[in-house]
């Protein structure tokens, strides 16, 4: 072993050795798992048996480990769902995901999809109510489908065809059932909050991101439901686990302060099923945009549902879903298409069709970032319009575009003031671009990554950071791996001011609106419908009992009731 003496240049080269030949060995060993798991005899060995026998290893080790040994469970449960390499075709580029966008001012009217957690809230409101309903308006996500699929192994009949969710009526049991959602933790705490209306047993698994998520808050909160939350495999906080529930949810229940936000959307939507209905409280603020959130559909669906700062009282109700509805466009992605022509050194004309409503959070806060980006919004009952002129007018004094109020912004802020600095380079001019502290650490290393690699100087202090100007040189432009499908939007953005860049994970943002890449590979005078166009069929490792087998999630034609 080498001595702490070791010049540092020295420990570089031996980590970046050891680096390789690890990323060797977790290669070699991710083949082998993927040939077990290609055969039902192989497949059944490996969930039976030999995770089990491998995981004593680890255990072992971990039981010497310094520090908190539940990192060693995180890392294998990593290590255990990662894909094997693929080998490239023959001519296919390892550049990544070029974006290129055209040099010319975009000129679009879209129709802008409903929210993503919007149509997750119309599914579970349309498995308590009795009657047909259609949603339109909807962008199919992955998400949104696994959730489809698991209120359907549990007696739902919805199905889906191009743009429209169709729902028959009637009531879910979620007795004994095992239902998979995906990776998306929002599916996840629907299906929980909807049980504990009942006397059940029900076992809920997930892909790797949900075996790593920490459901503890979430199982203590529930024992005020009297219910009972258990991970299955020893020493894990995440799926699978199993739900015990008496069916006796209380009247009134206030929110801890170490419950993840949107786990309020999910009990929202969920509490007109109970006994009593909820009167839902929290002290903690960051509840209060998910909450606006919950209560614009409430009030459209379930009379009677009053909201108040720090309160929501929602009353058991059958939701009285209209024959045909349509939701406000999705909050996120609405600002991140009319964000374009801001990013653009040529402007545009960027107007999306439907709902937006600007006096709601967390509309409200996207409003307020494109204004403070220099855009001057128009909005009428069915459409918003951002137009950007080519030539932009001279700004004095710092720009600032906060995101305190709502920390989902933040990366298309950055991408926003990024790409501001660059048109004002081009100009030789530089006004200083403020952002709000980052809410997360991977919201930090993300944007201090992207300012490198674009020449970019990022100043922070204890209050802010900065971005002003551009340094001598821009560091290697290689393929980008976007951590969240929000940083893959604003990599799209920020393309537009710097052409040319590469994303390593396009897969990401298609997970959340498939149709994105159509749009911007069509501008700047894309379909009106790009974005709610089906979407090619696409296969998903699915299993109603947690097991790796074959199953087809479905994104053209009908999803239909299990």
């Amino acid at each position: 072993m080498r001595q702490n003496s070791t010049p540092p240049r020295d420990v570089e080269r031996e980590l970046a050795r050891l680096d390789q030949k690890l990323l060797d060995l977790l290669e070699e060993r991710a083949a082998i798992l993927a040939a077990m798991r290609a055969g039902k005899k192989g497949r059944a060995a490996m969930e039976q048996h030999l995770e089990q026998r491998l995981w004593q290893a680890w255990e072992e080790r971990a039981g010497r480990a310094m520090g908190d040994k539940s990192r060693w469970r995180t890392l294998f449960t990593l290590i255990q769902d990662l894909p094997a390499a693929r080998q490239p075709e023959p001519g296919e580029s390892s550049a990544g995901f070029q974006l290129y966008p055209k040099p010319l001012a975009c000129k679009a009217t879209v129709l802008a999809p409903a929210g993503v957690w919007e149509s997750q809230c119309w599914a579970a409101l349309a498995v308590q109510c009795s009657r047909r309903a259609q949603l339109r308006g909807v962008a199919f996500n992955a998400a949104l489908a696994f959730l489809v699929k698991a209120l359907n192994h549990a007696g739902a009949t919805i199905r889906w065809n191009n743009d429209t969710l169709a729902s028959d009526g009637g009531q879910i049991k979620l007795d004994g059932k095992a239902l998979f959602v995906g990776d998306d933790a929002l599916g996840c705490y629907f299906l929980l909050f909807l049980a504990l209306g009942q006397h059940i047993r029900l076992r809920i698994t997930g892909d790797t991101g949900l075996k790593l998520l920490d459901l503890s808050p979430v199982g203590r909160f529930l024992q005020a439901f009297q219910a009972r939350l258990t991970p299955v495999v020893p020493g894990s906080k995440g799926l699978p686990a199993r739900l015990e529930s008496a069916g006796l949810p209380p009247a009134a229940i206030q929110l801890p302060g170490d419950l993840p936000a949107e786990t309020l959307l999910a009990l929202a939507m969920a509490s007109p099923s109970y006994e009593d209905g909820l009167a839902i409280t929290w002290k903690d603020n960051k509840f209060e945009a998910v909450a606006s959130r919950a209560a614009a559909m409430l009030t459209m669906f379930v009379p009677g549902t009053v909201h108040a700062p720090g309160s929501l009282v929602i009353p058991r109700a059958e939701p009285t879903l209209p024959p045909v509805a349509s939701l406000p466009m999705d909050p996120l992605l609405a600002t991140t298409l009319l964000a374009m022509p801001l990013c653009h050194p040529a402007g545009g004309d960027m107007a999306l069709a439907g709902a937006f409503p600007a006096q709601v959070s967390p509309w409200k806060e996207g409003l307020e970032l494109l204004q403070a980006a220099g855009a001057r919004p128009e909005i009428d009952s069915d459409t918003i319009r951002v137009a950007v002129p080519g030539s932009r007018p001279e700004h004095h004094g710092p720009i600032i575009m906060g995101t305190m109020a709502d920390p989902a912004y933040f990366p298309l802020s950055f991408a926003l003031a990024a790409s501001r600095v660059l048109q004002d380079a081009r100009q030789d001019a530089s006004v200083p671009v403020q952002l709000s502290l980052p809410a997360t650490d991977l919201d930090r290393q993300a944007c201090e990554e992207l300012a490198a690699r674009l020449g970019l100087r990022l100043e922070q202090d204890e209050t802010a950071l900065r971005l002003t100007g551009r340094m001598a040189e821009a560091g290697a432009i290689t393929p980008w791996l976007a951590p969240t499908a929000a940083w893959g939007l604003a990599y799209a953005c920020l393309s537009m001011a710097r052409p040319g860049l590469a994303l390593a994970n396009p897969g990401g943002v298609t997970e959340l609106l498939p149709r994105f890449w159509n749009l911007y590979n069509t501008l700047p005078e894309p379909p009106r419908d790009v974005l709610l166009v089906a979407p090619a069929p696409m296969d998903e490792e699915n299993a109603d009992d947690g097991r790796r087998r074959k199953r087809r999630i479905k994104l053209r034609g009908d999803i239909t009731p299990s």
